[in-house]
């Protein structure tokens, strides 16, 4: 049915693939020097970002495969509003070689919507990308983080208001004790939203936390 109903890419709108080959040249891809704690490229391969400091984060690590802009944010609110799910594994393929493989992760965790909002969109955006990744990576997958309250959109919201806004909005759940443990996210901006995430997931025994999103803003 491929002749009939051919594929479009998401970030262009052009007929042949679900994610093109130009858009996926403009994307701009995150390389070393970065920040050792968030992932934030920097100048200096030995410094800390100036949103890590004098933070306490409850996840060890976090990276991102690409910058959020362009082609790959066209991508992202495709995902985000209608269900491709051959979307999602083609970007998986990415976040899977952005992956360090020194973090060791046992068990891949996706960052939940609230019941309500699963409810009224029908699925979890971030289930696109979390689903083929753990297959790609022949690890687990397990929904053992809850949502617990429903909270505003981040992008809304100005940077201490993000760490309010998610404080306390997530539990974890028993399947991550003793487990080290992979956080995936389409979107990782202050780094507020994957500590709440993480200090739910460590709450409830994993021994460690890494994150792995799709893309950051800057």
């Amino acid at each position: 049915m491929g002749w009939l109903f051919p594929a479009r890419c998401a970030g262009c709108g052009s007929l042949g693939a679900v994610w093109c080959a130009a858009c996926e040249a403009e994307t701009a891809v995150l390389h070393a020097p970065v920040c050792g704690h968030c992932g934030y490229p920097l100048q200096d391969p030995q410094a800390e970002c100036l949103g890590c400091q004098g933070r306490h984060f409850a996840f060890t690590q976090a990276r991102a495969w690409g910058v959020y802009g362009g082609a790959l944010r066209r991508a992202i609110l495709k995902l985000k509003h209608k269900r491709n799910r051959q979307l999602g594994a083609v970007l998986s393929q990415h976040m899977a070689a952005s992956l360090p493989p020194r973090w060791g992760v046992e068990l891949v965790v996706p960052v939940p919507l609230s019941v309500r909002r699963q409810a009224q969109r029908g699925y979890n955006p971030v289930d696109l990308l979390a689903s083929p990744l753990a297959e790609r990576l022949d690890l687990p997958l397990a929904q053992a983080l809850l949502r617990q309250r429903d909270t505003r959109p981040q992008m809304d919201l100005q940077v201490e208001q993000r760490w309010a806004n998610v404080h306390g909005a997530f539990v974890g759940q028993p399947a991550v004790a003793g487990r080290r443990v992979l956080l995936v996210d389409d979107i990782v901006t202050t780094g507020a939203t994957a500590h709440a995430a993480a200090r739910a997931l460590r709450a409830a025994g994993a021994t460690s936390v890494y994150v792995l999103a799709l893309a950051r803003t800057l």
